[in-house]
């Protein structure tokens, strides 16, 4: 019988973007409710960060819009503005060389291996010889946690999570699950300006509802919020129904009154109060890193993603790794985070960095 399963990858591709955007066949309809979130919150985030310098501010159309101050002037599309070039834009976006990279430089970095479909018997052996979890996702040109799946332990998993990844491109990663929780930092100029911790996404059982109606309520309550909780629904995918595995968990379990479950270990689909501000905390020298790796690549603007268990002192010491760099970051995780008092006027800050360049 051919299912997707055994399907060439590239049919695969095809069939799958022709029916939806996300991994899933039922979430289409989810997804699309979701659609509007991200442009919304940064019209007004540019809107006031550009009020509050002075600068005039034009939608341009097609998603486009022009700051201008004085005779200087810049565009921006959503978190996307007009900084790195489009080398360094590159070189971000291939998550096996930016991880090479770093590699040969002795950064902190996972174990890895970049395979393909066709090469899969490479990436079996590479999980039966470190004989630890792993992530699989896709190598370059996505983000938002699309294709990723973790707590790989065994071949079935692996040769899943593999066609799931494949659906976002032939060039796939595969990484050791790092134990500990992830952090955004965030460098303007070579600078470090923020420290986002991001928890993985949670529900909280009422001693009623299973999980995958907890998760629903979850939905309902992103959608019909008033402001931006976040950009994205939460997806029962595979990811989802590991996490919950490993915790002896299923999405048919009641949890009991006021449990809170963390349903995926993937963070890009929390929520604002998941995400905490520990700018404060981070040690020197991981903040030195992240300046290294900034000036190294000649990034402007540049957010880093960490693994640890401890932000405060040295990843030496905590065994921590660098995860990922990203260019145009997302500013917005810097803006939708439960401490409201300690959030910076991060756009205003890329605006003043962009018209004294």
């Amino acid at each position: 019988m051919l299912t997707i399963l055994n399907m060439p990858a590239r049919i695969v591709r095809r069939l799958i973007n022709c029916i939806r955007p996300y991994d899933g066949f039922k979430n289409r309809k989810l997804i699309k409710s979701y659609s509007g979130f991200q442009k919304e919150f940064y019209r007004n985030f540019w809107a006031q960060a550009a009020k509050e310098i002075g600068a005039d501010i034009v939608d341009v159309g097609y998603g486009f819009t022009k700051i201008q101050l004085n005779d200087a002037k810049t565009y921006v599309v959503d978190y996307r503005v007009m900084l790195d070039n489009h080398v360094t834009l590159k070189i971000a976006a291939n998550k096996p060389l930016v991880l090479k990279l770093l590699q040969n430089d002795d950064f902190y970095v996972p174990q890895f291996l970049e395979y393909k479909l066709n090469t899969f018997d490479s990436a079996a052996t590479f999980l039966e010889t470190l004989g630890v979890d792993m992530v699989v996702k896709p190598a370059n040109g996505t983000g938002a946690g699309k294709g990723v799946t973790t707590h790989i332990d065994s071949l079935k998993k692996l040769k899943k999570a593999s066609k799931l990844a494949s659906i976002y491109g032939d060039s796939l990663l595969m990484e050791e699950q790092i134990k500990g929780d992830s952090y955004r930092l965030l460098y303007i100029g070579g600078k470090f300006v923020d420290c986002i911790r991001r928890d993985p996404p949670v529900v909280i059982g009422d001693g009623i509802s299973n999980i995958k109606t907890l998760i629903k309520h979850e939905n309902d309550r992103r959608i019909s919020s008033k402001g931006a909780l976040t950009f994205h629904p939460l997806i029962i995918d595979m990811d989802c129904k590991l996490n919950l595995k490993e915790q002896g968990l299923s999405i048919k379990s009641i949890p009991e009154k006021n449990q809170p479950i963390a349903v995926k270990s993937v963070v890009n689909q929390n929520n604002y109060f998941q995400n905490h501000v520990v700018r404060d905390e981070v040690h020197k020298d991981v903040i030195a890193i992240g300046k290294k790796l900034m000036d190294d690549l000649g990034i402007e603007l540049g957010g880093i993603d960490i693994i640890t268990s401890d932000i405060s002192v040295s990843l030496q010491e905590s065994k921590g790794v660098i995860n990922e760099i990203n260019t145009t970051p997302g500013l917005h995780h810097h803006i939708l985070v439960e401490e409201k008092d300690k959030i910076l006027p991060i756009g205003e800050m890329v605006l003043k960095y962009i018209f004294k360049h």
